[in-house]
Parts: C-alpha cells; sequence; structure tokens
C-alpha cells in the first residue's frame, strides 16, 4: 500500500515536471474583453482596438490569468472567469475612463474603476493603472515593475537618449535649395547627392569629409517655376532616372523633366511631363512614381486624383488602377506599418498640415491634433477676385513635405519621419509662407495614435526638404536636410545640407 502510494507520488510529481505548463494553464483565470465604447466628437474608432491589445497583453500572467477578445459569435460559445468592459468619455482635452470586472459566474463587479485626466494621452495611464489593480487587488500579486517604476507619477520614464549624433555639414551654397535626393545614379555602388536649386541640378558625392562636385547643369527653362527631384529606376533596366516636377507659370500646368546620368554627366531624355511627380517606397511594391494633375476646384483644392504611373517602352507616362482617392497631394504621402500591427497603412501629410493614418482600404483610423510639415513649394491657380488685366487674380495652394517611414532605432518599429516649420507669419497670408525654424521629428503609433518620439534640435532657418539614405556609403543611413537662411540687407538667399546620424529619443513617458 505504501510502495503504491509512493509511486502515485513520484508519478504525479513527474508529471508537474514533464507538463508545468499544461497544469499552470489548466489553473490560469480567463478574462473575456469586450470592446471598450469611445464616446467622443472625433473618429477614434482605432482605440477601441489598441485599448483591447493593450488590456491582452498587461493581462497575460503566466499560471494566473489570461485575456482575450472573441467576436459576437465566438462569445456565445466560450466560457470565461471574468468579463472586462469600460467606456472612454472625451470632452475637450481631457479624458474619463470607466471600466468594471465582473465575475463570469456570479455576475459580481469584482472591481470598478473611474479616473479623469486633464489630457488625452492619460487614457493610456489609466489602462495601465486598471491592469495593475486587477492583479493587485484581484489576483492578489505584487506590483509589476512593467507598470510602475521610481518616477513621480507612478510609471516608468523613456529615458533620453545619452548618445549624441554624429553631424556633418556641407558648405554653403549661394542658392535656394529647393529639393534633394541621395541615390546611386551611375551604378558604380556609391550614392550620390542630387541638388535642386532655381535654376540648375548638381550632382555631389560624399567621401568622409569631403563633398565633390561631379556635375552640374542649368535647367533655367522658360516661364518653368522648379519644386521637387525624385530617383527611381522606372522603366527596371538598372539605371535610375532622375524626375524633376515642375510649373510652367505661364499655363500654370506640370511641365516636370526627366534627367538621366551618362558618362558626360546629366543628360534631359524629357521635357514637358504633364504630372506633378513623387517617388515612395511601397511594400511588395518597391519604390513607384505617384502622379498627380494642378487643376483646382471651387474649394480652393486639386480636383484631381492620385495614381501611380507606369512607364511604357517609348518612355511615355500613364496611370495605373492604383489610386488614392482620399489624399489631396502626391507629396505627403508614405506607405509603412505606421501602426506596428503586421499590416501596411498609408499616412497622408495634407495641405493643411494635418497628418493622417489611413487603411489599406482608404479609412481614416488617426488625424493628428498638431500641424506638420511647412513648405514655400506652391502652384497658383486663377482665383475669383476681379483685377484690371483678365478678371482673376491669381491664388496660391502651397504644397508639402515629404514624410517617411523608418525603423529609426533599429528596434522593429516603425516610425513616422516628419519636417516641422515654423511660419512666423502664422498663416495669415495666402501669399506667404515666413519659416524661421524647424525642426525633423520621428512619431511612434501608441494605442492613442500618433507620438513625437525624437526630434532633431530646434534648427534657424528654413528645412526645404529632407531624405533617409546613406549618403556617404558607409552602410548607415543618415537624416539629411537643407536649412535654407537669409543674409544681408537684402534678404539674399543661402543654403546648407546636414547630415545627422540619427535622431535621439525625448526624454518622455513609456506606456
Amino acid at each position: 500500500m505504501n510502495k503504491n502510494f509512493f509511486k502515485l507520488k513520484i508519478l504525479i510529481l513527474f508529471f508537474f515536471l514533464i507538463f508545468p505548463g499544461l497544469v499552470s494553464a489548466s489553473l490560469e483565470k480567463k478574462i473575456i474583453v469586450l470592446p471598450f465604447k469611445i464616446e467622443s466628437q472625433e473618429k477614434l474608432e482605432f482605440l477601441a482596438k489598441g485599448i483591447v491589445h493593450m488590456l491582452e497583453t498587461r493581462l497575460k500572467i503566466p499560471g494566473q490569468s489570461f485575456a482575450v477578445s472573441p467576436g459576437k459569435e465566438e462569445l456565445k460559445n466560450l466560457k470565461a472567469d471574468y468579463i472586462l468592459e469600460g467606456t472612454i468619455f472625451f470632452f475637450g482635452d481631457s479624458v474619463s475612463t470607466e471600466a468594471k470586472l465582473i465575475n463570469a459566474d456570479s455576475g459580481k463587479e469584482e472591481l470598478v474603476f473611474t479616473q479623469v485626466g486633464n489630457n488625452k494621452g492619460d487614457v493610456l495611464k489609466h489602462i495601465d493603472l486598471f491592469a495593475e489593480r486587477i492583479r493587485t487587488e484581484v489576483f492578489n500579486l505584487r506590483p509589476a515593475n512593467v507598470f510602475r517604476g521610481e518616477s513621480e507619477n507612478g510609471y516608468q520614464q523613456r529615458s533620453a537618449d545619452i548618445r549624441k549624433p554624429v553631424i556633418w555639414k556641407s558648405m554653403f551654397f549661394d542658392a535656394k535649395i529647393k529639393s534633394i535626393a541621395v541615390s546611386d545614379i551611375d551604378n558604380d555602388s556609391k550614392n550620390e547627392t542630387i541638388i535642386l536649386s532655381n535654376n540648375s541640378i548638381q550632382v555631389f558625392r560624399r567621401t568622409d569629409n569631403s563633398f565633390k562636385k561631379l556635375s552640374e547643369i542649368r535647367i533655367a527653362g522658360k516661364n518653368k517655376r522648379h519644386l521637387f527631384v525624385d530617383v527611381i529606376d522606372l522603366d527596371n533596366d538598372g539605371t535610375k532616372e532622375i524626375f524633376i516636377t515642375s510649373i510652367n507659370e505661364k499655363t500654370l500646368s506640370p511641365a516636370s523633366s526627366l534627367y538621366k546620368w551618362s558618362t558626360s554627366g546629366l543628360i534631359k531624355t524629357a521635357d514637358n511631363i504633364k504630372w506633378l511627380l513623387r517617388a515612395v517606397e511601397k511594400k511588395n511594391n518597391g519604390r513607384i512614381l505617384l502622379g498627380q494633375k494642378t487643376k483646382v476646384n471651387s474649394s480652393n483644392k486639386f480636383a484631381t486624383g492620385i495614381f501611380e504611373l507606369k512607364m511604357d517602352k517609348t518612355g511615355g507616362l500613364s496611370p495605373s488602377n492604383l489610386s488614392f482617392p482620399f489624399a489631396d497631394n502626391i507629396f505627403g504621402l508614405a506607405f509603412g506599418d505606421f501602426m506596428n500591427n503586421g499590416e501596411e497603412t498609408i499616412a497622408l501629410l495634407d495641405l493643411k498640415g494635418n497628418l493622417s493614418i489611413y487603411s489599406s482600404e482608404g479609412n481614416q483610423l488617426f488625424t493628428s491634433p498638431e500641424k506638420y510639415g511647412g513648405s514655400e513649394s506652391y502652384i497658383e491657380y486663377k482665383g475669383m477676385r476681379y483685377t484690371k488685366d483678365d478678371g482673376y487674380q491669381m491664388d496660391r495652394i502651397y504644397l508639402q513635405q515629404r514624410i517617411f517611414a523608418a525603423d529609426l532605432y533599429q528596434d522593429g518599429k516603425t516610425s513616422l519621419i516628419t519636417i516641422k516649420n515654423n511660419d512666423a507669419s502664422k498663416g495669415l497670408f495666402s501669399k506667404l509662407r515666413t519659416y524661421d525654424k524647424g525642426r525633423i521629428e520621428s512619431l511612434l503609433w501608441n494605442e492613442l495614435g500618433m507620438d513625437t518620439q525624437g526630434s532633431t534640435q530646434k534648427i534657424v532657418g528654413y528645412i526645404s526638404d529632407f531624405t533617409i539614405a546613406d549618403m556617404d556609403t558607409n552602410g548607415k543611413k543618415e537624416i539629411i536636410f537643407t536649412i535654407v537662411s537669409s543674409k544681408g540687407s537684402f534678404g539674399t538667399k543661402t543654403s546648407r545640407i546636414i547630415s545627422q546620424s540619427f535622431i535621439a529619443k525625448d526624454n518622455q513617458s513609456s506606456f
């Protein structure tokens, strides 16, 4: 009898040792997380999903509990120990969070949570605190360090990045640099920097601390105003094309150009292309070229769509079936996994400076409360105010800056990188933009939306363009941007190119 009992104990012990996960899993409490109700005048549908994801992550306690968020049909057939539900109320900049943890068998409210915050971002702290109270008050566990640190407000603080970025500066250019691009245009495995100013294209190569000019051509065309430069191998022949987006100021239509590199330097291969152009990266498609016309409607907005452009055998450009009807301009478009959930989304910096995230189907998921971008580049159109000439006065639509998707900190997370120029005139004048300072910001998605992750220092002057590329071909990408300043009593424009190895993270709360 004793021997049999001893053998049974050994067998049970062996089972626990061999299958500890199976045993602990059977003891874990199942929590069903219902979608939170969001009461807000803004479109915050994404927030409900974000809160559920936060709770699923924070309530996954090995050996104790796990959380799931089933659909309505699945919910009928699922057995659970607890049900979690809540509502988020937004009023102005303030937020109120109400949540309950209910015993599924008895219907008893095991924990009732109410918290008010002075800004919208406090909702993330509320969810952290609610999960922590479930851990400590319902499951009688010790506080988890992932929720609390030694900071004043009870939440961990993300340390400021104490590394100093490596900064390189070019010589001064006695011209206003309109746009730049960095790419290997001569197929020698070394990147070149293409610089577009009012009336020239210059090609430089940076090696260590030198910045050598390889080519320069004058492009001052009659009635042409040049805006942007983009590089892409559109015809897939192994040699990249250089597209210059320009406007014919007489016809008010696009008059863009195409250049290629030859042994003698840059040569023009196409002219008066009737598209505004922008090259962007897209998952599964590689680098694509977008195009847009310049027809303006009665609401002072572009009345034309945005299309992916394809090049035929003759070098002509034609629109494909891929279009983006929700976007108001091609210059502030980027594609990437901005929500860091494995799905490609579309970021749009619109003409008003609002930064929005759209699903691949074109559904708006987020719009920023702050303004970004800021560009002196514009197109003109005939307004409705009477003049002595033809009955019209010229009005302007100011275009936007580039934005990028990048794993900036090599942590597997996609950041959104954007310029933030300060308009000293505050947009009060329809024909004047005066940018006196600016910076480049990296934004990272959290459950509430895009939040500032880090930024360059504020820079005196106008940031006219930027890119993310390996400028000196050392295997490491940098943030490369152009600063335009005025000098002398006549306001003569001078420019400089800056390369910064990375953007330091801000010292901010980590949720």
